[in-house]
């Protein structure tokens, strides 16, 4: 159903909400299935909700709060240097401008919220003092749920919000909670990227996240005056041609994606044209004006509870099969099965040790290649001035020429260096990861008889031609990529070195250059000071090198346990369950099987209809 009136939306969207009642009623006969009933309520209420929730998100210190100060005409949000926005901050369109803090209710152990929080109104001048962040806020901001803030914008009217969230990857975990745990309520997404180093590992795998929420992503490339960019290409006319190719490839989409690089400093200043934000907000007001926004009100609802129906159904389907099983055969299949785990966590934690070991010896060769080349870098700087035979004005125009040249060379080296030894590492992970991933389905195919599949795929077949997926182990979780940091060290390095020597050429010792007859003295005077500073910005930059590798594999080791656990967690789930179902006496199991197979058959139908759907609103 192409979506061309709010008919045709009015009705997509309660055929949707049909099929999630029908999902949660279906779901209310398991007492273990009350997480995802929870999370069918919380779909419910993202599509009947009469806001378009728009997430800029970003890691910390990527210009979020300044980005949305520009789109807002006014610097309402604070904005510091250093990670600064430690809250969920909703702008909605309201007179008199204002801040509504929500603060958390009670908590029970789980951390669930069993009461409602109090509510406390500021002035938009005081918001510093309760969303940015210091040592001694820190407890404080925890508190808060949410900061809803209200301001006249055009761009938050007729029920759209913009949300500005504490920043990802950063060291405080809270924040990063914050994010996570709100991207559910969101609609669509600003991914703010920074300049100065493209998809980070971090990124890769926050992105890979967020499009289980949503599908709609707008890529904003910020700091765009902070890059000291080395090609032939200009900076901007690079990242059109390379960048979306690779966001393609994380968030797995067929559309077009369009980047927009942006200064969003001079875009607060109030200079959108030059800074690159016409340009956005151009595309932002034809989106939020089209009928692809109220599809991106459906489609993250459609595939969210597809997801849900695929592990609903093998779940249900693996404790149907095993019950085919005698006493003895199960208590056989436990027999081996137990094992098998163990052996699947040794191997996990094996491969954890491994990463750490190889990472460990990768970075002590990174330090030593880096400083090797770098320092070179800096004797050729040294050698270029020393026996430079023109005059003093040619040299104080080819040296930052010079400089950039040989700098380029240098660090083309230690990334093409650095990254074959991580492609190395990334590649034996990746093989023994596939290898865990088929033992741990194949413990989980053991618990169900031979015939798991039959009697789920004879029905899908019945209902649909379409290819229906089962719920399998997320074996395309893993994307270790990028640069191993690399893409940063080379910008800070540019923005280093460069900057240092634009000032020694606006200093005095070029006065005295022109003025000193003694010619060699005076190129050995600037040559020993440029060499002394960038030796100073060397042995500085290489340890930030080697932190940006830790980080990305750091962030690389957090999701491959997150994944591997989660698979070992769902087999223990199912093992509990069966357990618990074979303490029945024979008439009550034979009643089970009914029950599971009446179960399925409903849930491949709702599946079969979510599916037909989700044809729809692709047309």
């Amino acid at each position: 159903m192409a979506i061309r009136s709010l008919q045709d939306f009015t009705q997509l969207k309660h055929n949707v909400d049909v099929l999630l009642i029908k999902l949660s009623d279906s779901l209310a006969h398991d007492c273990k299935s009350n997480n995802n009933i929870k999370d069918v309520e919380q779909l419910r209420n993202k599509l009947n909700s009469a806001t378009f929730k728009v997430l800029v998100v970003g890691e910390f210190s990527s210009g979020k709060s300044t980005f949305l100060n520009a789109i807002l005409r006014n610097k309402i949000l604070p904005t510091a240097t250093t990670e600064t926005t430690a809250t969920i901050n909703i702008i909605k369109y309201g007179t008199p401008e204002k801040a509504v803090i929500t603060y958390w209710g009670d908590k029970d152990e789980k951390g669930n919220e069993i009461s409602k929080g109090e509510t406390e109104e500021i002035k938009l001048c005081q918001m510093m003092n309760y969303t940015a962040l210091t040592k001694e806020s820190n407890d404080k901001v925890q508190k808060i749920r949410h900061i809803d803030v209200y301001y006249p914008s055009k761009y938050c009217e007729n029920g759209i919000e913009l949300v500005d969230t504490p920043g990802l990857n950063t060291t405080y975990e809270y924040h990063e909670l914050s994010t996570l745990e709100f991207l559910p309520n969101g609609h669509a997404a600003i991914f703010l990227l920074n300049a100065t180093q493209f998809l980070s590992e971090s990124e890769r795998i926050y992105l890979t996240t967020f499009r289980r929420y949503m599908t709609k992503f707008m890529f904003v490339v910020n700091r765009i005056d902070e890059s000291n960019f080395i090609d032939d290409d200009p900076l901007e006319v690079y990242i059109d041609k390379h960048w979306p190719k690779k966001l393609k490839s994380v968030i797995e989409s067929n559309e077009t994606i369009v980047l927009y690089p942006m200064n969003s400093k001079l875009a607060e200043s109030g200079n959108w044209a030059e800074s690159g934000m016409q340009k956005f907000i151009t595309d932002l007001e034809a989106f939020l004006t089209s009928s692809d926004k109220a599809k991106e009100m459906i489609r993250p609802v459609i595939n969210q509870s597809l997801e849900t129906l695929n592990y609903e159904i093998s779940k249900t389907n693996g404790l149907l099969n095993a019950l085919n099983f005698s006493p003895e055969e199960f208590n056989n299949k436990l027999q081996t099965i137990y094992p098998q785990i163990e052996m699947a966590r040794s191997t996990q934690k094996e491969i954890v040790r491994h990463i750490d070991e190889r990472l460990n010896n990768i970075t002590i060769k990174y330090e030593n290649y880096a400083t090797e080349i770098l320092s070179e870098f800096a004797n050729n700087v040294n050698f270029f001035i020393i026996h430079f035979k023109d005059d003093a004005e040619e040299l104080k125009g080819l040296l930052p020429n010079s400089i950039k040249s040989n700098l380029a060379k240098a660090l083309i080296e230690i990334g093409d260096f650095t990254n074959r030894e991580v492609n190395k590492l990334k590649d034996e992970v990746s093989r023994r990861y596939d290898d865990l991933c088929a033992n741990i389905e194949a413990v989980r195919n053991d618990l169900s008889s031979n015939q798991k599949q039959s009697l789920v795929l004879s029905l899908q077949k019945e209902i649909s031609s379409d290819k229906n997926e089962t719920y399998l182990l997320e074996d395309n979780i893993l994307r270790w990529g990028g640069s191993a940091g690399i893409g940063a060290l080379a910008a800070i390095l540019l923005t280093g070195p460069i900057a240092l020597i634009a000032g020694v050429l606006g200093g005095g010792v070029w006065g005295k250059f022109m003025q000193d007859k003694i010619r060699q003295k005076q190129l050995t005077k600037i040559a020993d000071h440029v060499y002394k500073e960038l030796r100073i910005s060397i042995d500085d930059l290489v340890p930030q090198g080697k932190k940006m590798i830790i980080n990305d594999s750091n962030a690389f080791k957090k999701i491959f346990n997150k994944s591997i656990e989660s698979s070992i967690q769902n087999i223990d789930d199912m093992i509990k369950a069966i357990i618990q179902e074979r303490k029945n006496s024979e008439e009550q199991i034979k009643q089970n099987r009914v029950k599971y197979q009446n179960g399925i058959q409903l849930l491949v139908k709702i599946q079969a209809e979510f599916n037909e759907l989700k044809i729809q609103i692709s047309e």
